[in-house]
């Protein structure tokens, strides 16, 4: 049977593990942690929103060199049917108002592109500033989940630091008693339900205080 003081330096370990029991789950359910999940998934919409902007404009731009390149050649076109038209070669009427007919219906579509083509212009200057402030917002949302996993470590190691210290001193305490009393100690944690540390009232254990062998009645 412990004595006295054993039973003293038992109450004391049980406070101690009671403490190293709180701070370990202070350490599982920091809030900064939480904050580094919140940061990380405000980085990801930023980094989609960059995505799917730059998607967007891509699409935009396409299409406007696409009307760029098109009106170009329709212009190159319609260069080759004027110089043939107005070259002297060709004599027929006929033959004059075809060249005509076909040099108008270059000239229409030429017009045709290139106002698609200002059109997607002026489409893609507001993109252009959109995607540069998504690009800004996802720099800062990096920047935060940077700041926020600091955080974390920092608190951590805070808590780290302190468990050490309270393991520390358990072991101060834990070290003189005698082995039969630390066995009956753990298992009296292992067996006695509910836990001794869950209330004051099972303060040690109930099978220590009360120099029985089994577990908690």
């Amino acid at each position: 049977m412990p004595g006295v003081g054993s039973l003293d330096s038992l109450l004391e370990v049980q406070e101690i593990d009671t403490k190293l029991d709180q701070l370990r789950h202070r350490h599982g359910t920091l809030p900064e942690r939480d904050a580094v999940a919140a940061a990380e998934a405000a980085k990801l919409q930023a980094e989609a929103a960059v995505e799917a902007t730059f998607a967007q404009l891509h699409e935009v731009r396409s299409a406007q060199k696409h009307a760029e390149d098109e009106a170009a050649s329709v212009e190159e076109k319609a260069k080759e049917v004027d110089r043939t038209l107005y070259g002297g070669t060709i004599k027929a009427a006929k033959e004059l108002e075809a060249y005509q007919a076909d040099l108008g219906m270059l000239k229409q579509r030429q017009e045709s592109l290139e106002e698609e083509a200002l059109e997607k212009m002026e489409q893609a200057e507001p993109l252009e500033s959109q995607l540069a402030a998504r690009r800004d917002a996802a720099v800062a949302a990096e920047d935060a989940v940077a700041d926020a996993r600091a955080a974390l470590a920092a608190a951590e190691a805070e808590l780290d630091a302190e468990i050490e210290a309270v393991e520390s001193g358990r072991n101060a305490v834990v070290d003189p008693l005698p082995q039969e009393v630390l066995a009956q100690y753990e298992a009296c944690l292992l067996y006695t339900s509910p836990s001794p540390r869950d209330r004051s009232a099972y303060l040690v254990c109930r099978l220590l205080l009360e120099n029985r062998g089994g577990g908690g009645g």
